[in-house]
């Protein structure tokens, strides 16, 4: 690459990844989402062996459609009554916190079930303690009509044929009964935040699972109770709205500027844990531009470090071809 090219994709780079400005967040966000909608149609007609695999590629449609949605959070709303006048265009903040939040939460989810698990066996345990905390959550509705009662029951069904899957794996009986009891009561609390080792299980919380996926501290140590305080009605929440739409300091944009960055973050991450998954994609990762390889893959390196990196397409920001 000639010295001048390279100074234009430099600046190029840097002043996208950073994420400071209008512009900069919607360039970013134009890298993440044709990433997405082009692995998306590459992988179309692929054969999934599995629900397993099957609903990992569910995942990623998901994370493409969360990505939508904080677009056009960040695109603002507005509204007009003819009756009492009109809404200026507002971008708020604490919406995209919201989703970036549900982003973390399923970044957390394929990595336990996907991406962390050593073996086969442990990945399906995993798989099947998901399912059943999902579907013994959704047993809670009230069963209104015959077709909800028949689907209840095949859920019913369900459960129990995945819970006899768990207790009859070679792991689970090879564990002490100690450990047996934990994945008891898993099953019984509907949990799926766990960590199978060889010979132990850890339950985890929302807070920690971080750690797990081997985020740097300094960056995500308080990252989960950030976001809860915009999840949830906190007092922090509603006073921060009330402060952040000053026209003439625009506050609101910092904010969304920095939600930004972690819903980045959280992309740039399942990416990689999903190119980790199917690694025959990475192919198609490596069709992409240059410029698209290195932004996409920047916030996983940034959170995580350079042995997460993708690949080393980052590298020819720092040579030089003379």
């Amino acid at each position: 690459m000639e010295k001048n090219e390279l100074e234009k994709l430099r600046e190029y780079c840097k002043t996208v990844w950073e994420c400071n400005s209008e512009w900069s967040s919607r360039k970013m966000l134009e890298h993440h989402l044709s990433y997405y909608l082009f692995i998306i149609q590459k992988t179309s007609k692929r054969k999934n062996k599995d629900l397993f695999e099957k609903d990992a590629t569910i995942i990623n449609q998901m994370m493409f459609s969360k990505l939508l949605h904080v677009k056009k959070i960040f695109e603002g709303v507005n509204y007009e009554d003819f009756r009492l006048g009109k809404l200026n265009n507002i971008i708020d903040p604490g919406q995209i916190a919201i989703l970036v939040r549900n982003m973390f939460e399923t970044v957390v989810l394929f990595h336990l079930v996907y991406t962390f698990p050593n073996t086969e066996e442990k990945k399906k345990l995993m798989y099947n303690l998901w399912v059943i905390s999902g579907l013994k959550y959704r047993q809670r509705f009230e069963v209104t009509a015959k077709k909800n009662e028949e689907k209840q029951k095949e859920e019913l069904d369900t459960i129990q044929k995945k819970t006899d899957e768990i207790l009859n794996s070679d792991y689970f009986k090879n564990l002490s009964e100690r450990e047996q009891n934990k994945i008891n009561n898993a099953i019984r609390k509907k949990e799926f935040k766990l960590i199978l080792h060889d010979e132990s299980v850890e339950f985890l919380h929302w807070n920690e699972v971080y750690l797990k996926l081997n985020f740097r501290e300094n960056i995500f140590n308080e990252i989960y109770n950030y976001l809860s305080l915009h999840a949830h009605p906190s007092n922090v929440a509603v006073f921060q709205f009330d402060g952040i739409f000053d026209t003439e300091h625009k506050h609101y944009l910092r904010l969304a500027y920095t939600n930004l960055r972690y819903a980045f973050m959280m992309s740039s991450v399942f990416i990689t844990e999903y190119l980790n998954l199917f690694p025959e994609l990475m192919k198609y990762f490596n069709q992409i531009s240059i410029p698209d390889q290195i932004l996409l893959n920047f916030h996983n390196t940034v959170a995580r470090g350079e042995k997460y990196s993708i690949n080393d397409t980052w590298k020819i920001l720092g040579t030089i071809n003379e």
